[in-house]
């Protein structure tokens, strides 16, 4: 492959470009997949501070060595994933598994202070934070509790004791017994009064509590880091495969690449940039060109006779090829008929400046306005007069235009003219070009350089579809 026509990796990806698109999206899909799947979830985290007890108190009496704080701090740590402060804090948050609840909660005592160290995991770092802050609620509101219900426990034992020891003094102590119960009750007394004051103080253990905060990254939020991984994996991926195939398809460069992808011999080469290029108005002196000339010798070998509709793809040279195979054939003593049955653009009525009699042309005679014979005329009647030209018009055909009719006139043009060289549009592009193509006899194909040979194959396939004879093509590669 000669190196001006070697691709490139942005043209390639932009031939290719709805299978590089398909290609990167899913290799970013797969990546963001993969990154949520393995991410670590969302964790959050959240202190407490405990009170220190006093010595006396109930929930843990004599907690005052470091041993004894340690061993508090760790006991306190058990409680706030305990039962009850799990199932607390599940009512609060709705959730009704327990057990996942519980799987999820961790509390973790200091080795050097006495916190406690509370984390949550979840998807959602948002719902990981919304769980440290329950369980720490459901543990500051459960430890007030159990103080509470062991001080009560506390001052009714005691209340008990005062009133056997005033029992047991009978109607009639003696001195010595009323003085000692009277000591015995004062000092119960100031115990009920040591563990309420206790109990106010002391509420629910808690000294304080930081905000929990979120402490890992979510597996809902979106893996930034996987997706932009994706994306330089997909582009590198897409880029390679788009000019992989750009270069194993990389187009017509050559005679021969035209016979293969049309499967037909290639009948001429077209070098000159005027021979692809439609002059306006066109000197039907200065055709055929010898490019053309050669054309028409080994077309005529070929096909001598009969209805011919020219295409081209790659390169818009089919008006000006209908031109100079009509004036090929005219001057080789051909009595020709050049057909301009392209309705959108007219490029050869232009051309050939049909002037007023573009007005009754080939649309009139689709529109039911008369015969065709009547919409025809010598271009050019001294220097060629055995070529006849039928304009496209510029009536509207309307669209009632009879398949039978059509196939019926180029029956005629084929009964009244040696050879007829038909410009349509393209053949998937106008159901009359269609039912044209069908009526002919056979197709000539111009073929651009560089063109896709996907698309050249496309052309051989629409024209086949249509029972029309593919006769050669011509390689059109402009200096």
């Amino acid at each position: 492959m000669p190196a001006d026509t070697q691709p490139t990796l942005l043209g390639a990806l932009w031939r290719f470009r709805v299978m590089a698109a398909f290609i990167v999206a899913a290799a970013v899909a797969l990546s963001l997949i993969v990154g949520l799947a393995v991410s670590a979830p969302a964790q959050a985290s959240g202190t407490v501070a405990l009170t220190t007890p006093p010595p006396d108190a109930v929930v843990t009496p004599g907690t005052q060595s470091e041993a004894s704080l340690a061993r508090f701090t760790a006991q306190r740590a058990r409680f706030a994933t305990s039962d009850v402060v799990i199932t607390d804090a599940a009512e609060a948050l709705g959730i009704e598994d327990l057990d996942d609840l519980r799987d999820r909660v961790s509390a973790s005592p200091s080795g050097t202070s006495n916190t406690i160290e509370i984390t949550a995991t979840a998807d959602d770092g948002d719902d990981a934070v919304r769980i440290v802050g329950a369980v720490i609620e459901s543990y500051r509101a459960e430890t007030e509790a159990e103080f509470s219900r062991l001080t009560d426990a506390a001052v009714e034992s005691i209340q008990d004791t005062q009133a056997a020891i005033i029992e047991s003094l009978g109607d009639e102590p003696s001195d010595t017994q009323a003085t000692s119960a009277a000591a015995t009750i004062g000092q119960l007394r100031l115990d009920v009064s040591d563990l309420l004051t206790t109990r106010a103080v002391y509420g629910d253990g808690v000294d304080f509590s930081d905000q929990p905060r979120e402490s890992g990254a979510g597996a809902s939020s979106v893996p930034l880091r996987e997706a932009l991984l994706g994306l330089i994996v997909g582009l590198a991926v897409a880029g390679t495969a788009a000019w992989l195939r750009a270069d194993r398809d990389a187009g017509i460069d050559s005679a021969q690449d035209v016979e293969a992808a049309l499967q037909v011999p290639n009948l001429g080469l077209l070098r000159e940039r005027h021979e692809l290029q439609l002059l306006s108005p066109l000197d039907l002196d200065a055709t055929p060109t010898n490019s053309y000339r050669l054309v028409w010798t080994a077309l005529r070998r070929k096909m001598p006779a009969g209805v011919i509709m020219v295409a081209s793809t790659g390169v818009d040279a089919r008006s000006i090829a209908a031109i100079n195979l009509a004036t090929a054939a005219a001057r080789d003593n051909r009595s020709v008929l050049l057909v301009d049955a392209d309705l959108r653009t007219s490029q050869i009525s232009y051309a050939l400046s049909a002037g007023d009699q573009r007005v009754a042309g080939l649309r009139g005679v689709l529109g039911g306005d008369g015969d065709w014979h009547q919409k025809t005329y010598r271009p050019d009647p001294s220097g060629l007069p055995s070529l006849t030209f039928l304009p496209t018009g510029i009536q509207d055909p309307g669209s009632n235009v009879s398949t039978e009719d059509i196939e019926t006139m180029v029956t005629a043009w084929r009964s009244a003219f040696d050879l007829v060289i038909v410009d349509a549009d393209d053949v998937s592009a106008d159901p009359i070009a269609a039912t044209l193509y069908g009526a002919a006899d056979a197709a000539l194909v111009i073929v651009g350089q560089g063109v896709e040979t996907d698309r050249v194959r496309e052309l051989q396939s629409q024209i086949a579809i249509q029972g029309t004879e593919l006769v050669g093509g011509v390689f059109a590669a402009p200096s």
